[in-house]
C-alpha cells in the first residue's frame, strides 16, 4: 500500500513536471524586465570632453550636461505616483499587488461532486466502464485525495444490495479491487467484504447460467422458488447430477449460496439428494437382472434335463415360474440395494464400478476401429451358426464371442440406450430369441440365440451414424445405398417366396442383407412403430403357417427380418430428403 501511495505521487509529479517548467521560465523573465527597468530610470553618464586651452576670458566657463533619458523619480514626494512607459510600466503592473482568490473546494466536496456526475453519465449498464476510462484519462484521478473520496463512495454503493451488477463489475475491475484492497480495508472492512462477496457471485451466477442451458438440474437450482414436489426426483441420472453440482457450488462458488441462489430451493433439493429413492432405472435394471437370470435357470434346466418338450403346457408353466421367481430375487435384491443406507468406503467401489464397466468390454475388441470390429464379429458368428451339425468347441466359442458383443452392446460407449430401448431390448430378446432358436439356429443352444438377440437389438437402437460418419459416408452416397438395399431386398424377398434360391444360399445373403440393412437405417422404439411392430410380430408367432411363403418353416423368419428391415428402410429414407433426418 505504501509503495502504491508512493507510485501514485511519482505520476502525480510527472504529470505537473511541465507546468513548474513553465512557472520557472515566467520568474525568470520577470527578473530580466526588472533589470532593463533599473537601466532606463537610471541617468547616463556624461561622455568626457577634451580639455579646452587655457585662454584667459572674464566670464566663467560652465561644462553641458547631458539630460537623462527618463525623469527621475522625486525623492521630497514619494506618495505622489509616477508615470513610467515601456518594460518599466509592465515590470510594475507585474509586481503591483492583486484582489485574494477564492478559496478552492475541499478534496471531500471534489470526489462527492465527480462521484455525483459518475453515477448520472453512467445510468445505462453499458456506459459505466466508459465512463471510468474516460474520467481516467482526462486526468480526473490525478489528485490522490480526490480518488480515495470516489474510491470510498463507490465501495459503499457497491456493497449495496440495489447496486446493479453491471456498475460494480466495472468499478471493480476498473480499480482492481480483487488484487489491491488494502487502503479500503483500513476505512471500511465490511464494505469491502460485501462488495467482493458480490461480485464473485454475480460472476459464478453468469457462468451457471451459461452451463445451465444444457442441465435440468442447474436449472432446478437456479429457479426462483422451490417445487411442491418433481418427477425428476425418480431419475436416478437428474439426481446424480443434482449432488455433483450441489457439491460444486458448496466447494467452489460459496459466495453464491449467499447473495444470489434462492435458499429455499437449495435446500429442498438439497433435502431430496440426501435421501434414498427407488428411482425408474433401478425397476428397468431389476427387469433386465431377471431376464439374465431366467436365462441361467432355462440354461440349467435344460442342461439337467429338466426342462419340459417345446409347446407343452407343462413347458410354458416352467417358463412363467421361473421367470416370476427370477423377477421377484432381481425386484427385492435391488429395492434394498437402493433404499439401505451404504456402508462406508461403498461410494469407492461404485465409483470406480460406473467408471470401468463401460469400457471393460469395449477395449477387448481388437483393432483400431473397435466398434466395426464389434459388428464384424457378430456377422461372423450368426453366419457360422448355420453350420450343420457343429462340434461342441465351435458351438461354446460362439456363445462366448456373442456374450462379449452382447455386453459390448449393451454397455459400451457411446451410451445410446435410454431406459425404455432397454426396455424394448428385453421385449425384442424375449420373443426374438425363441424364434431364432425354433427356426433358424435348432442345432445351437437357447443361450446363443438369447445372445445373438442381445446383438441385434442392441445394433438396431444404436445405429451406425458414428460408424458411418469415421468412414466418411456422405448423405448422397447413403441415399444411393438406400435404394439399392430396397431394390436388392425387394428381390430377394422374391426370390424366397418363389423358392428359386436355395435355402442355404437364401439364409445367407437374408442374414447379410438385414444385417447390412441394420447399418443403413434408422430403428426407433417410440410407440408409433414398436406398438404396431409388436402386435405384427405377435401375430406372426401365432400364425405362422399364414406366413409360409415357402415349404421351409426356416424361410419365415428370413421373410420377416427382410419385411421389418425393409420397413424401415423406407421411412429413413423419406426422413433423408427433409432437411433434418431425426426420429431415433
Amino acid at each position: 500500500a505504501a509503495f502504491q501511495a508512493l507510485h501514485d505521487a511519482y505520476q502525480h509529479a510527472l504529470r505537473i513536471a511541465p507546468q513548474w517548467a513553465d512557472d520557472d521560465q515566467n520568474d525568470a523573465t520577470d527578473d530580466s524586465v526588472a533589470v532593463l527597468a533599473d537601466a532606463t530610470v537610471a541617468p547616463l553618464p556624461p561622455e568626457p570632453e577634451p580639455e579646452p586651452e587655457l585662454e584667459p576670458i572674464a566670464a566663467p566657463i560652465v561644462a553641458p550636461a547631458v539630460p537623462p533619458l527618463a525623469p527621475a523619480p522625486l525623492p521630497h514626494a514619494p506618495h505622489q505616483p509616477v508615470e513610467l512607459t515601456g518594460l518599466a510600466s509592465l515590470a510594475a503592473a507585474e509586481s503591483a499587488p492583486s484582489a485574494p482568490p477564492a478559496p478552492p473546494p475541499s478534496a471531500w466536496e471534489e470526489g462527492m461532486a465527480l462521484w455525483q456526475k459518475f453515477l448520472a453519465d453512467s445510468d445505462a449498464d453499458a456506459d459505466a466502464a466508459r465512463v471510468l476510462a474516460k474520467l481516467q484519462a482526462d486526468g480526473t484521478f490525478d489528485s490522490l485525495a480526490v480518488n480515495e473520496v470516489f474510491e470510498l463512495r463507490a465501495l459503499e454503493h457497491c456493497a449495496r444490495a440495489d447496486c446493479r451488477p453491471a456498475l460494480r463489475t466495472a468499478l471493480v475491475q476498473h480499480f482492481r479491487w480483487e488484487d489491491e484492497h488494502a487502503h479500503l480495508e483500513r476505512s471500511n472492512a465490511a464494505a469491502v467484504n460485501e462488495t467482493l462477496g458480490r461480485y464473485h457471485a454475480h460472476q459464478s451466477l453468469l457462468i451457471l447460467r451459461e452451463r445451465a442451458a444444457g442441465s435440468e438440474p442447474l436449472q432446478a437450482l437456479l429457479a426462483s422458488s422451490a417445487p411442491r414436489r418433481s418427477m425428476k426426483t425418480r431419475n436416478a441420472s437428474f439426481m446424480k447430477e443434482l449432488r455433483n453440482h450441489l457439491g460444486e457450488i458448496r466447494h467452489r462458488y460459496p459466495e453464491l449460496l449467499h447473495y444470489e441462489l434462492n435458499p429455499d430451493v437449495v435446500a429442498w433439493w438439497q433435502q431430496q439428494a440426501d435421501q434414498r429413492r427407488y428411482y425408474v432405472s433401478t425397476a428397468v435394471w431389476s427387469l433386465v437382472l431377471a431376464w439374465l437370470l431366467y436365462v441361467g435357470v432355462q440354461f440349467a434346466l435344460h442342461e439337467y434335463g429338466m426342462l419340459a418338450t417345446i409347446g407343452s403346457a407343462q413347458r410354458d408353466k416352467q417358463n412363467a415360474v421361473s421367470f416370476g421367481l427370477c423377477a421377484l430375487l432381481s425386484f427385492g435384491l435391488l429395492a434394498w440395494n437402493a433404499l439401505r443406507t451404504p456402508p462406508e468406503g461403498v461410494s469407492a467401489v461404485q465409483a470406480w464400478r460406473d467408471r470401468c464397466l463401460p469400457y471393460l468390454f469395449y477395449y477387448l475388441q481388437p483393432g483400431k476401429n473397435r466398434q466395426l470390429a464389434w459388428l464384424a464379429q457378430v456377422l461372423a458368428c450368426l453366419l457360422l451358426m448355420l453350420i450343420p451339425d457343429p462340434l461342441p468347441l465351435l458351438q461354446w466359442a460362439i456363445q462366448l464371442v456373442l456374450g462379449i458383443c452382447a455386453l459390448n452392446g449393451l454397455f459400451a460407449p457411446p451410451h445410446a440406450l435410454s431406459n425404455r430401448n432397454y426396455v424394448f431390448v428385453i421385449v425384442a430378446t424375449l420373443v426374438f430369441a425363441h424364434w431364432l432358436s425354433d427356426d433358424l439356429y435348432p442345432q445351437h443352444h437357447y443361450l446363443a440365440s438369447m445372445l445373438a438377440a442381445i446383438c441385434i437389438a442392441s445394433l438396431a437402437l444404436r445405429g451406425s451414424a458414428a460408424l458411418r460418419a469415421e468412414l466418411g459416408v456422405t448423405a448422397a452416397a447413403l441415399k444411393l445405398a438406400r435404394g439399392a438395399w430396397l431394390a436388392g431386398g425387394a428381390l430377394l424377398f422374391a426370390g424366397i417366396a418363389s423358392a428359386v434360391l436355395p435355402l442355404v444360399l437364401a439364409q445367407l445373403l437374408a442374414i447379410a442383407a438385414c444385417f447390412g440393412g441394420l447399418l443403413l437405417t434408422r430403428v426407433s422404439a417410440a410407440p408409433q412403430f414398436f406398438v404396431p411392430l409388436a402386435l405384427l410380430t405377435a401375430f406372426a408367432l401365432s400364425n405362422k403357417t399364414l406366413l409360409h411363403f415357402q415349404l421351409q418353416p426356416q424361410a419365415t423368419l428370413l421373410q420377416w427380418g427382410l419385411f421389418v428391415v425393409g420397413l424401415f428402410m423406407v421411412v429413413s429414407l423419406a426422413k433423408s430428403f427433409r432437411p433434418v433426418e431425426h426420429f431415433s
